[in-house]
């Protein structure tokens, strides 16, 4: 695999269903298919991973990964969610899950072989920021 030194991209899908829209765009409103993503990646290392999965209207991501075999997993179903990961350091692994509208997720890592599993449903907020080796937290938040 080869050596990324520093790597950004940014991923903005922006769609306007409007009453005169083309009629693929009216579909896809109908349908659920969500109408505003945004992401923003940064990865400097080696063997790092990133997963991303976006549905519903108005979600934004950012994950910012520093270091080697780093790992940070990201889904948001539903409507204005916002995730944002930060690792510096080897072997961690965050992993959160957004579902519903309106959750808000701020997690950073530094050290190594940290853990951070984070549920959060209907508009619930959490921040951490785990310094160490080794720590590992899992949180389950229900509004």
């Amino acid at each position: 695999m080869p050596h990324v030194k520093y790597g950004i991209v940014m991923v903005l899908l922006l769609l306007a269903a409007k009453a005169n829209a083309e009629p693929s765009a009216q579909l896809m409103e109908q349908a659920g298919i969500s109408l505003t993503l945004q992401a923003v990646l940064e990865n400097s290392g080696r063997d790092n991973a990133i997963r991303l999965i976006q549905s519903g209207e108005l979600n934004q991501a950012t994950m910012v990964q520093l270091g080697v075999s780093n790992e940070s997993d990201i889904l948001q179903s539903g409507n204005n969610n916002q995730a944002n990961s930060t690792q510096v350091g080897s072997g961690n692994l965050i992993k959160i899950s957004q579902r519903g509208d309106d959750n808000l997720a701020n997690i950073s890592q530094i050290g190594q072989n940290n853990l951070v599993q984070l549920n959060q449903s209907n508009g619930t907020s959490f921040a951490i920021q785990q310094i160490g080796d080794g720590a590992a937290i899992s949180i389950t938040q229900y509004k």
